[in-house]
């Protein structure tokens, strides 16, 4: 018997390699949850870290117990294609076939592909026919479809990929797959459109179109009326995923910035923020993976350490805003809680490039018409100076201006 190795190239096999249990790396609870709610969700980690290991073992473990029809694919040869949707395509679906055969000793999406109905299926609709196939020839045994290598693909050929599986999901499962995993799918076209929405500001790069329409794929974003975060489920899950993390960390309670009455001291507590964003910015926002955004996303994690279990923190950004928009709802009756009477706080956050005066001319008109319309308490504006060169000195301070009946406070960072 050979001697086992460390392997670093492909995935590991138990005879050959070292290896710890697969499965015992992921959240296999968590992972067939997602399963039995006929999910499509997406595997991503850094390269050699074992992601086609998982798989493979996922499939295994999916097919010994019966339920489904899992299998594992590799479409990676589809990159050769670059932009060619109709070679694209056809060697991902080729790629799906042998799987098949290797792996179920099934032959029929081979010969479906090759010699069947398949041959006269246009590229732009062939992948979510042969899926549609499959899933009807055992529909007792929900179809589980396991892409390894997505991340190849480039241009028409991913898109027109991930919109045919977009285009079959309401089929699921009686003429779809009941699961699509999609794995090692880059994470720097996603980082780029949602760093650029979570900062809400304007940029001289013009981000590109097959960023734009791959996250857009994805269903994270929507480009109409306006490039922004599809729904308010994810622009609230996605800056408090990012941020969790640091929030956990946060060494601040919630009773030391309470009133006798029970409310929020908004201003004791942006003191107290002055003084953590003085020190920490530097190092905590090197660490942010969206460090465009840092300065937004650490002030979050701060007010999500506070505002936290039956208040409510509402956010609204968005590419080219300029700012983004907090309002914290913070009950005044415990026993009511948020049906009952709030205190409203609207926090406007902005970040300086041109000039200060000019920044916060802007600012403060957006603050108190932001106020005026959620009918706020209070209304603070946070100005973010990153220009290099400006001592800490000068960046903090505190002020409060008048902007019609609305008073404002002005916290410099």
């Amino acid at each position: 018997m050979a001697e086992k190795q460390f392997n670093t190239a492909g995935p590991s096999k138990p005879e050959l390699h070292y290896l710890l249990d697969p499965l015992e790396r992921v959240d296999l609870q968590e992972i067939e949850a997602l399963i039995e709610a006929q999910r499509y969700f997406v595997l991503h980690a850094p390269r050699q870290t074992g992601k086609t290991t998982v798989l493979l073992a996922l499939m295994q473990h999916l097919n010994t117990h019966g339920r489904y029809r899992a299998l594992y694919a590799n479409i990676e040869t589809a990159q050769a294609a670059r932009g060619n949707v109709e070679r694209g395509i056809q060697a991902a679906c080729s790629a799906i076939a042998r799987s098949a055969q290797v792996y179920l000793g099934d032959a029929r999406l081979d010969d479906w592909l090759l010699r069947g109905e398949g041959r006269a299926i246009e590229a732009e609709e062939k992948l979510s026919r042969l899926l549609a196939h499959w899933s009807q020839l055992d529909p007792a045994h929900p179809a589980v479809l396991l892409l390894d290598e997505v991340d190849a693909l480039v241009g028409d050929t991913l898109i027109s990929l991930l919109r045919q599986i977009r285009a079959g999901y309401a089929q699921r499962p009686q003429a779809f797959p009941q699961t699509v995993v999609l794995c090692g799918v880059r994470e720097e076209r996603v980082h780029r459109v949602i760093s650029r929405l979570l900062a809400s500001e304007h940029s001289d790069d013009t981000l590109p179109t097959d960023d734009v329409e791959y996250v857009a794929d994805l269903g994270l974003i929507t480009t109409r009326p306006q490039l922004r975060i599809a729904n308010r489920i994810y622009r609230e899950v996605i800056p408090r995923e990012l941020t969790w993390t640091r929030q956990i960390t946060i060494a601040h309670e919630q009773a030391w910035y309470l009133t006798p009455e029970r409310r929020l001291d908004m201003p004791k507590l942006l003191a107290a923020f002055q003084q953590f964003f003085r020190e920490n910015a530097d190092a905590w926002i090197e660490r942010f993976q969206y460090k465009e955004a840092g300065p937004q996303l650490l002030l979050q994690a701060f007010l999500q350490r506070i505002v936290n279990g039956g208040r409510r923190i509402s956010r609204e950004y968005g590419l080219g805003r300029r700012r983004t928009d907090l309002l914290i709802e913070w009950p005044i009756d415990e026993a009511q809680g948020l049906l009952g009477p709030l205190q409203r706080v609207v926090l406007e956050l902005k970040i300086v490039h041109k000039s200060l005066e000019a920044t916060l001319h802007e600012g403060l008109a957006q603050t108190a018409q932001y106020a005026d319309h959620c009918g706020a308490d209070e209304a603070h504006l946070i100005v973010f100076d990153r220009r290099p060169g400006i001592p800490w000195d000068d960046k903090i301070w505190q002020r409060t201006e008048q902007v019609g009946s609305r008073t404002v406070g002005v916290w410099g960072m």
